[in-house]
């Protein structure tokens, strides 16, 4: 399993994921479960996360890596053409896995065939150069793409997802309901979610959290020090405490409201 979450803030970009890459043999049975990095800084500005085969993540990151080198993402380029570009950079390793995918559904079924090349993206980038916008860009598994918005400014991909959505969409509606959080938010949420998906999946989602953000005046990208993670997940905890100590006493006797004549003058 992979739980890979990203939220679009009021001044900048959160992504935040597990740490556990489950290893399976070819005939599609796990192996082993490993902890790994599955956030990657591109060129310095870009944050790119990648739910499926490592193999594909290579390359996805490599292509999307290779837009800022070429400057494509350049000043003056707007988002619909940013998430073009990228949707046409992806297409083309995501076209070849799907169609080496095909062949070995006699083998394997199409279930598992299908699994091969299921690979989902997150990726934090600037729209408009280094002194634009960070935006928050999900991309499909046929590499379609799609931009997280003021309405629903979270995403999440990977098996995790259906633990992860509903969480958020509590997070959000009890702390910013009306406006995109701030990165300090995004970051706290990411945490706290990813914490619940952790501690109810059954299995897969683990331990080392990492966070990425992409932020500042000239928009860079960086991944956060465990010891900056750390006041976030003691607030996490101060939190479930607080909702723990919480509760309605049923049997805790209140005086009755005033009834008309007792607030008659």
């Amino acid at each position: 399993m992979t739980l890979i979450i990203g939220v679009r803030c009021s001044d900048g970009v959160v992504i935040g994921a597990d740490g556990a890459a489950t290893l399976g043999s070819t005939l599609g049975g796990p192996t082993v479960m490993q902890p790994v990095t599955k956030l990657q800084i591109l060129e310095g500005t870009i944050v790119m996360g990648v739910s499926g085969q490592v193999g594909l993540s290579q390359l996805y990151c490599d292509r999307v890596g290779s837009l800022w080198r070429d400057r494509k993402l350049s000043r003056g380029v707007r988002l619909p053409e940013v998430q073009r570009l990228i949707q046409q950079a992806i297409l083309v390793d995501a076209k070849e896995a799907m169609a080496a995918a095909e062949t070995t559904v006699p083998f394997t079924g199409p279930q598992q065939a299908f699994m091969l090349a299921a690979t989902a993206s997150l990726i934090a980038v600037p729209v408009g150069g280094l002194n634009g916008t960070p935006e928050l860009i999900q991309c499909n598994h046929v590499g379609m793409t799609e931009a997280a918005t003021t309405d629903l400014p979270f995403v999440a991909i990977g098996s995790g997802q259906e633990l992860a959505d509903p969480f958020l969409a509590f997070l959000r509606r009890i702390f910013w309901p009306d406006r995109l959080p701030r990165v300090s938010d995004g970051v706290f949420a990411i945490i706290w979610s990813l914490l619940h998906a952790i501690k109810t999946s059954t299995g897969g989602v683990s331990e080392p959290i990492q966070i990425a953000v992409l932020q500042g005046k000239e928009l860079s990208a960086r991944i956060l020090e465990d010891s900056e993670l750390q006041e976030h997940r003691q607030h996490v905890l101060e939190a479930e405490q607080h909702l723990a100590t919480f509760g309605i006493d049923s049997e805790r006797e209140t005086e009755p409201p005033p009834t008309l004549s007792q607030t008659d003058g």
